[in-house]
């Protein structure tokens, strides 16, 4: 699944969830952020949430949760086949580590 042939029932079903969980994280505190990582079959391999104040981390964005996630699953760090879908636009550090991250 990569970025310019979407899925759009794919797409509808993930944001869902992605809400649900923002706002989950929301209500224990957190900036009410949700990310996922879609592997270019459309399979989950990372997700996160917004997770600062629980684990008391800078770093701890929902997009960072889900890139250390999947580059464990995956035992790489490159995502060049890979789609970011987050409940909101990513700061300039999350923007950064995409970047660097080479997110397809």
């Amino acid at each position: 699944m990569m970025a310019s042939s979407w899925d759009h029932d794919l797409a509808t079903m993930w944001m869902g969830r992605l809400l649900r969980w923002a706002a989950m994280a929301g209500r224990a505190g957190e900036v009410p952020v949700a990310a996922v990582i879609l592997d270019g079959c459309g399979r989950s391999i990372g997700w996160g949430t917004n997770r600062r104040e629980r684990d008391a981390d800078p770093l701890g964005h929902g997009e960072l949760v889900a890139l250390r996630q999947a580059a464990a699953l995956r035992g790489d760090w490159r995502f060049n086949d890979c789609t970011l879908l987050v409940t909101l636009e990513p700061c300039i550090m999350c923007a950064a580590a995409l970047i660097q991250a080479r997110m397809g």
